[in-house]
């Protein structure tokens, strides 16, 4: 099976769509049209915003 997830991080403190601060920095997986937080411990996730993110 070939992975193909795109990652990337946020270039500035953001609130999610859950009302969640994640700081910048933070690593996140684009799937289903979003971006979601990779954690295991909370869900967050937020729409693509080139301006914010960077591509891992």
């Amino acid at each position: 099976m070939h992975d193909k997830s795109e990652y990337y991080r946020n270039q500035e403190d953001i609130v999610s769509r859950e009302g969640i601060p994640v700081e910048s920095g933070s690593l996140w997986e684009f799937k289903d049209n979003q971006l979601v937080l990779v954690d295991d411990d909370q869900y967050a996730s937020v729409d693509m915003d080139d301006q914010k993110f960077k591509k891992e």
